[in-house]
């Protein structure tokens, strides 16, 4: 079974080789050893901020095939894209690759590489 940890590592990977940045977001708090806490992302922030060609940005939800959106992960997309930010719920690399080709940064060698993968739809 595939992992949400193995799949957006794959993702990460995926496009890091088309040479773009990528960004893995953590929400919530971290307790620090002094015992003061680390404010991290708010909660329901999408997994990795990708910088697109362009001056654009997307954001993308890695879910397993059988993972669901919470509710706050839910408003926080709706929120992005109310802002006119491309946000991807991505449940395989494949998924990546078609929101790529939507912003006209996609080779058919690159989908070749993805279909090739593993982690498949």
């Amino acid at each position: 079974m595939i992992t949400e940890s193995d799949l957006q590592r794959e993702i990460m990977a995926l496009l890091r080789r088309r040479g773009l940045v990528v960004l893995r977001l953590n929400s919530g708090r971290v307790k620090l050893d002094a015992g003061r806490w680390l404010n991290l992302c708010p909660p329901g922030t999408p997994d990795l901020l990708v910088v697109l060609p362009g001056g654009a940005s997307g954001w993308i939800e890695c879910k397993t095939a059988a993972g669901k959106l919470s509710a706050v992960q839910a408003e926080f997309q709706s929120d992005l894209a109310g802002l006119g930010h491309s946000v991807l719920v991505a449940r395989s690399p494949l998924d990546v690759v078609d929101w790529l080709d939507q912003h006209n940064h996609q080779t058919n060698r690159e989908r070749e590489v993805i279909c090739s993968s593993p982690i498949r739809r």
